[in-house]
């Protein structure tokens, strides 16, 4: 649903969304670079930070999540 309602520009929905995934299953890498995106969209810089930064914690090995934050950060 997060994915369906960030293809639709509603990032507070999806962003709510993401959370529960993160609540339920905190080492859930890709929901929280999906949820930095949805941050990233609501002008939210301190809360993507925090997400990109855990989506590369608990992603090590996937480029994206390390793209996404160097984007993020430049």
């Amino acid at each position: 649903i997060g994915a369906v309602l960030f293809e639709q520009r509603n990032y507070s929905a999806a962003a709510d969304c993401f959370r529960k995934v993160t609540e339920l299953e905190p080492g859930y890498g890709p929901a929280y670079l999906r949820l930095g995106r949805c941050l990233a969209g609501q002008k939210d810089p301190a809360g993507a930070l925090r997400a990109f930064e855990a989506a590369v914690r608990y992603m090590p090995q996937q480029a994206e999540a390390y793209r996404e934050l160097g984007a993020f950060l430049a």
